[in-house]
């Protein structure tokens, strides 16, 4: 695994940089790591001017046992081999002499069903991955390594897109302080259009050097909609939800003055699944919503208690039979202009 120079045994400008990555291409296909010259002197090879002359992060890679290598070991051993290392080659072709030093994304998967048959807008889906600063091929010198300090991912806009949103992922042990670590978070869906959605994770190691992307599919599906049935405000009255994934559209007065209207939602949560709800309300409103049992004690409440903007909650089912629930939906103050303002309601029970 060989890059610039092969004429003199002084390293290239970019040298550090180009052994962290010929170390990582090592890594994949178990070749020996070094800088030209340290195979037999050369000059005029493609890797040479192709870094001198345009700045190219320029490797070469000594294939095979044979001169004339057989076809079958070819396509059976030596493609299969190095591929590894040449989509490795892909994903850090942006930025050659400074991902290569941050850690790696592994093993990255997401909750079974997210990408088919696919979760309905407003699901969270379960993120695990595995994040490491080891992958080196250290059998000609070792490469600096440091513990983990922390992980993100984006949806649908690379991190270094313009517009890219950055959220944090955690540590599975709780804290990140090791050169490899284990890591999980929960995706939010709120939000996103029906169709296949792209999720970049990326790790940053101790020194702040951020490694290459893994990535995955989410297939944002369209979910039925309902709309409530009124009056539905109380649990005798409530708007029965015959079946989830679904969305609810309706209308709940916002008015100064008037008093609070409540919609109440029906629902029937099976044994061992968690009850997902999100609730985004229309413009200049503050909608809160809250889950009752069928004896009406509060057993969940939204995340943001009804300030404005998208409201979630989930419970888990943890019976082993199926639990009916009321979902309610309420105005905590009234702060609208004098019109009744729509909301909806993505539910679904996973």
């Amino acid at each position: 695994m060989l890059w610039p120079w092969g004429t003199t045994n002084s390293p290239a400008p970019n040298g550090a940089a180009l052994q962290t990555l010929g170390r990582k291409f090592a890594f994949f296909n178990g070749y020996q790591p070094t800088q030209s010259i340290g195979l037999y002197a050369t000059d005029g090879t493609s890797d040479g001017p192709s870094y001198g002359e345009l700045g190219v992060a320029a490797f070469t890679f000594e294939l095979g046992t044979s001169f004339f290598q057989s076809c079958a070991v070819y396509d059976s051993t030596i493609k299969p081999g190095n591929l590894p290392a040449l989509i490795y080659a892909a994903k850090v072709v942006r930025t050659p002499y400074l991902t290569p030093a941050g850690p790696d994304v592994t093993a990255l998967a997401l909750a079974a069903g997210a990408e088919a048959p696919g979760v309905a807008a407003g699901t969270p889906v379960a993120l695990t991955a595995t994040v490491s600063d080891a992958r080196f091929n250290n059998s000609n010198g070792a490469e600096a390594v440091q513990a983990i300090a922390g992980a993100e991912y984006s949806i649908g806009l690379a991190p270094w897109e313009s517009g890219a949103v950055m959220r944090p992922l955690a540590a599975a042990d709780g804290s990140f302080d090791a050169i490899t670590e284990n890591i999980t978070g929960s995706i939010d869906t709120t939000g996103l259009p029906a169709g296949r959605h792209l999720v970049y994770v990326r790790g940053r190691d101790a020194s702040g050097a951020l490694g290459a992307v893994s990535a995955a599919w989410i297939t944002v599906t369209t979910p039925p909609e309902i709309g409530e049935v009124e009056p539905n405000d109380s649990l005798a009255q409530a708007t029965v939800v015959a079946a989830m994934p679904v969305r609810v559209n309706a209308t709940l007065p916002n008015i100064r003055g008037v008093p609070r209207d409540r919609d109440f939602y029906r629902l029937s949560v099976p044994a061992g699944r968690t009850l997902a709800a999100a609730m985004t309300p229309g413009a200049g409103a503050n909608y809160g919503i809250e889950l009752y049992n069928a004896t009406r004690q509060l057993i969940a409440r939204g995340s943001d208690g009804g300030i404005a903007g998208t409201d979630r909650l989930n419970w888990t089912n943890s019976g082993s039979s199926a639990a009916t629930v009321y979902l309610l939906v309420l105005a905590p103050r009234a702060v609208g202009s004098g019109t009744s303002t729509t909301y909806r309601v993505d539910l679904s029970a996973d």
